[in-house]
């Protein structure tokens, strides 16, 4: 099987799907993994492994033992990884003899947070003496980098060194938490950069509510919600739809000094889009700013329903009838819904394939995913013949997946697509649905038999290849679906 997996992975043509058209087993994808790691030298740097879960039917423990991996590992692979001591995949690989471990140093000294601080802060270091040295080092806190960092942010924009003193007594006083110290600086940004919308939420005289709404909170919130990230120009565009306009629009200039302020908050990544730039500050967004979000008081604009497990309902802990969880849950889905909305208007393009779909399941929008999922373009993105997205036939199963389970018939559906594109004739099937990964391969096969089966759809864009637009009720209209052009095998 490993020298099998060799040939596969030497084939540029393979995908990280089986033969079949299945997804891997776990076992599989291991295998394939211990094959690659056996091709030619290699080293694999992988940050915060700890935050490895379940997966293909395995439980996170099981995952965390790390017992998948082979035993002695290929000689010319190496492995580079950083974890917490109190994770079980310290335990696990502590009991390897053929792995190295190393306690990185405990910034539990003022020389190591100095030199940490003057790195970060550069031409502003110098500003701190000796006597501020001490007390950064006398907050207990300041022994996690990502809390030193965030508080050598806040001294170096804020220009706190004029009354530090105070400010870091302040901090050793009330700040017990990352958490507490992220919304300190959520409810600077918003009173020093950010302003408010006419009824964005309903008017509040709560000052407190008020400290976490604007644009900036806004943003944090978008980008929370987002699978892979933003662009400077989509968040602006969004703020557009959110009601940031007219004399309540979000500059360039704007944004610059939002940038400045937040330091490395977010971080741009290769392909220039923006996101968090740890997973902890992700988090933090999350429970705080989703959870601060008012209800809109328009019934107009509000969403319907459906009965989706916790993962399409916004993921998290499994439902509960508990009103503020459930309002939570209700808050992501608005936001998420804002996403999707800006995409169905943009050009298709493989950034679609990741957001859209993923963005109308987890703002609870059946109706629209389906459309969306048996438009021809976007469908032939998800089969991706070219194979340069292998990822987005297993996207293609999942939402698929999820939507049998709401009793949404994957045959029934693209059988009626095909009919009314009129490549299949209109006639009686059987109504008992098919296996959807066979489905799937059914539907990108090239080879012919002699049983009928679902040719080939090859399409082309529209010229302003341009998406449907949602309507405030969370569908699309027929008029509205874009027009393809089928091109005759």
């Amino acid at each position: 099987m490993p020298r099998q997996r060799n040939k596969d992975y030497k084939n540029k043509e393979s995908t990280v799907v089986s033969d079949n058209g299945r997804p891997w087993t776990f076992q599989e994808v291991c295998e394939a993994f211990n094959a690659v790691a056996s091709l030619g030298p290699s080293v694999i740097v992988i940050d915060g492994l700890d935050e490895i879960g379940a997966t293909l039917g395995k439980t996170i423990r099981q995952v965390k033992e790390l017992q998948w991996l082979p035993f002695p590992f290929p000689p010319q692979c190496k492995i580079i990884c950083t974890m917490s001591r109190s994770d079980l995949v310290f335990h696990g690989l502590s009991r390897r003899q053929d792995c190295t471990l190393l306690s990185m140093p405990i910034f539990n000294t003022i020389n190591l947070q100095m030199q940490f601080l003057e790195e970060h802060m550069q031409q502003h270091f110098h500003l701190l003496n000796k006597n501020h040295h001490q007390q950064i080092n006398d907050v207990k806190l300041t022994k996690n980098p990502l809390f030193l960092n965030i508080l050598g942010n806040e001294i170096e924009s804020y220009s706190v060194h004029s009354n530090l003193a105070e400010y870091l007594d302040e901090t050793y006083d009330k700040i017990s938490s990352l958490r507490d110290l992220c919304v300190r600086c959520f409810q600077r940004w918003t009173k020093e950069y950010s302003w408010n919308k006419e009824s964005l939420y309903g008017d509040s005289e709560d000052e407190d509510e008020l400290e976490l709404e604007g644009w900036i909170p806004d943003t944090l919130r978008l980008f929370a919600v987002c699978r892979g990230g933003l662009t400077v120009e989509e968040v602006l565009t969004i703020l557009q739809t959110l009601g940031y306009r007219n004399t309540r629009e979000v500059k360039s200039y704007d944004w610059l000094q939002f940038r400045n302020c937040i330091g490395n908050f977010l971080l741009e990544k290769a392909n220039g889009l923006l996101d968090f730039s740890h997973q902890h500050l992700k988090e933090i967004v999350e429970y705080v700013l989703l959870r601060g979000a008012k209800k809109k008081d328009s019934k107009k604009n509000q969403m319907k329903q459906f009965s989706l497990h916790s993962l399409k309902a916004g993921g998290g802990a499994a439902a509960t009838s508990n009103e503020p969880e459930n309002e939570w849950k209700e808050q992501k889905k608005r936001f998420h819904s804002h996403v999707a909305k800006f995409f169905l208007k943009q050009p298709f393009c493989q950034r679609t394939i990741e957001e859209l779909p993923w963005q109308l399941l987890m703002s609870g929008d059946i109706k629209t995913l389906v459309r969306v999922l048996t438009d021809p373009v976007i469908l032939e993105g998800f089969l991706d013949e070219s194979k340069k997205n292998p990822s987005n036939r297993q996207d293609l199963a999942f939402f698929w997946n999820i939507l049998k389970d709401e009793g949404i018939s994957v045959t029934t559906t693209y059988q009626q697509m095909l009919m009314k594109l009129g490549i299949l004739d209109p006639v009686v099937y059987d109504s008992e649905d098919v296996d959807i990964d066979e489905m799937m391969s059914n539907m990108s096969t090239e080879e012919k038999s002699d049983t009928p089966t679902i040719p080939i759809i090859i399409t082309t864009p529209a010229p302003e290849g341009e998406l449907s637009i949602i309507e405030e009720t969370g569908s699309i209209p027929d008029s509205d679906l874009q027009k393809v052009c089928l091109n005759p095998t």
